[in-house]
């Protein structure tokens, strides 16, 4: 069942891609983030603390697709949305309205434009099938989401600025920009 309403969520992002006018033929990449539950220590990990952590079976489905110029096109699959599909510059500087779906996304790729210039963008549908406000790290795991796609396309651990910097540094980093 896991296996199937994964396959299910991957074939929504395809489709929604493709009547976005990404080619039918383009390569793409697939990455499935799980959300997370927080058995002891509920935030304190972005404060230096530890925490003991689960993954779930529910998270997010993301199809990504490379672009060529410095921006990122993202699309919700979440029905309902009134503005399911935004396209952020790396060099954005413009919010959207408090509780917008994009600003996670708009924050993560703002943030890494800054830190690590010269990316380049993807298109990118993103499917989810965890319970909205569930406590399971929904925002953490769209963070994420951002990060492993940008990673894939421009292999940011590779390069200089993260030399020597460890996997938790990392980890570290990405609560930062959820955090502000």
């Amino acid at each position: 069942e896991t296996a199937a309403s994964k396959a299910a969520l991957f074939a929504a992002a395809a489709e929604r891609l493709i009547a976005a006018g990404v080619p039918e033929t383009a390569q793409a990449r697939g990455f499935l983030v799980p959300g997370r539950i927080e058995v002891l220590g509920k935030h304190t990990d972005y404060a230096g603390g530890r925490s003991l952590l689960v993954a779930t079976s529910k998270g997010f489905a993301v199809l990504a697709v490379d672009r060529e110029d410095e921006q990122c096109r993202v699309i919700t699959l979440e029905p309902g949305v009134a503005d399911p599909e935004v396209t952020i510059p790396f060099d954005t500087v413009e919010e959207q309205a408090g509780g917008h779906w994009s600003n996670y996304p708009r924050t993560a790729i703002r943030r890494l434009g800054r830190n690590f210039p010269g990316l380049k963008g993807a298109d990118i549908a993103i499917g989810c099938d965890l319970p909205p406000a569930s406590g399971m790290s929904t925002s953490s795991a769209l963070i994420c989401s951002i990060f492993v796609v940008l990673d894939a396309r421009n292999g940011i651990r590779g390069r200089k600025e993260l030399e020597g910097v460890s996997e938790e540094t990392l980890y570290e980093y990405l609560g930062c920009i959820e955090n502000g």
